[in-house]
């Protein structure tokens, strides 16, 4: 019996890394551009917080489309309404806790200047977790139905035979979620700049 489930969490697992892992890849690659290759962090350092935002949007991104596959129901079981908008912010905001702690690391133990001081870390970390915040808030407004825009548009609650997903949704036509991931970004990069706005 636990082999069986150990089995079940790594489908669930390497399916999520194929489904979603795409997304904190692409983001993680942005930021190894934009402060190894291009050195843009040393000449405009706002550059930073943008990736912060698209980092906590990707990882609610890469749960939720996780916790959607049909894989998930034999990994972690059935989820009640709104558990994958709330397992999926909370590890946003743990791996955005986790960024900030590895950066501490590497700036103890091996002599790189990744945090700026107790400021900088406090923001990214909210940064990091205001991203996870704003996809799952669009994702559910999405899935409940509500929204007037784009109902109808949910993931089929039936297993596709193109996509093989499963999704939490009601109703409407599969559709991928790179257009909600890029919404929910801008919707927090909107945040920042009224945050810098109010903060002068």
């Amino acid at each position: 019996m636990q082999n069986a489930a150990m089995l079940a969490t790594a489908q669930w697992a390497l399916a999520t890394v194929r489904a979603a892992g795409w997304a904190p890849v692409a983001v993680f690659a942005a930021h190894v551009l934009a402060s190894r290759i291009l050195g843009l962090y040393r000449v405009l350092p706002l550059v930073d917080l943008p990736l912060h935002l698209a980092g906590g949007a990707a990882i609610a991104f890469f749960f939720w489309r996780g916790l959607a596959l049909r894989e998930a129901r034999f990994a972690v079981g059935e989820l009640v309404p709104g558990a994958a908008g709330i397992l999926s912010f909370a590890l946003a905001g743990t791996a955005a806790v986790g960024w900030e702690f590895a950066e501490w690391v590497s700036d103890r133990y091996f002599g790189t200047h990744a945090q700026l001081g107790l400021e900088d870390t406090l923001l990214d970390m909210f940064l990091g977790i205001a991203g996870g915040f704003v996809f799952v808030a669009v994702a559910l407004v999405r899935e409940s139905g509500q929204d007037r825009v784009f109902s109808g548009r949910g993931i089929n609650p039936r297993r596709t035979a193109r996509t093989g997903y499963v999704s939490i949704t009601r109703g409407g036509a599969s559709r991928g979620g790179l257009g909600w991931l890029v919404l929910g970004i801008l919707g927090a990069l909107a945040g920042v700049v009224l945050y810098r706005w109010l903060a002068g």
